[in-house]
């Protein structure tokens, strides 16, 4: 009897544990935070600019996922930076989107009626992503911001931030392919620059997801540094 309740103790505190980060993750803004992480380093104050939200209170929600040990930061002279403390950060959000597009209805509504009408052509997966790029016949187009691109981007690609997309339409080779990507599966942009694309005459394609989804299939990325 001693040993069951131990199990039981056991399992009890364990779940405990777990329930710790369903609580850091059950925030819109916590995971928007994830989300804009996962491109990325940035500073607090970037982070709260483009969550929409106060530097003290994007400081709260990042000593919540830092709680966790879900993001890990450091200081440079008086600015401090956050990062996701593990590509297994970028693995959870990606579970967490797959079960929303399997099971809530609520998600595959939005996605039929926000995202589809911009480009319903299917996209192409990571791994098939890799295949076409190694084959020499497709060009990675990386249409986030540029300091993004710099943090980290697929092997080959040109930087084309969504906002100049248009400066960039007589420069891009229409003999080969162009696979576009932005943040993840949900981005906007990623499909109207695959519209754009195709009306002034490339043969584009959208990859399904961003950059933490290309590592997450095993592929390397390149950072500024390493360019």
């Amino acid at each position: 009897m001693n040993k069951e309740m131990e199990r039981s103790g056991l399992r009890e505190q364990l779940q405990a544990q777990f329930a710790r980060v369903g609580k850091a993750l059950a925030s819109p803004a916590r995971l928007e935070i994830l989300h804009l992480l996962s491109q990325g380093e940035k500073p607090v104050e970037h982070i709260a600019r483009m969550a929409g939200l106060t530097v003290a209170n994007a400081s709260q929600h990042l000593q919540q996922l830092k709680s966790v040990r879900m993001v890990t930061s450091r200081k440079t002279g008086q600015q401090v930076r956050y990062s996701l403390a593990a590509l297994t950060v970028a693995s959870l959000i990606n579970h967490l989107h797959e079960f929303g597009n399997e099971r809530l209805l609520e998600v595959q509504e939005l996605v039929t009626t926000h995202l589809t009408p911009l480009n319903g052509q299917p996209p192409v997966a990571p791994e098939d992503a890799a295949r076409m790029i190694g084959q020499g016949q497709t060009i990675p187009v990386d249409i986030r911001p540029k300091d993004e691109y710099q943090s980290g981007h697929l092997p080959g690609a040109v930087s084309v931030p969504f906002e100049d997309l248009e400066k960039h339409l007589s420069h891009l080779s229409r003999e080969k392919s162009l696979l576009v990507y932005a943040h993840d599966i949900y981005s906007e942009k990623a499909y109207q620059a695959v519209h754009r694309f195709r009306e002034a005459g490339f043969n584009a394609f959208r990859m399904d997801g961003g950059v933490a989804d290309w590592m997450l299939a095993g592929q390397s990325v390149v950072s500024q540094t390493q360019a």
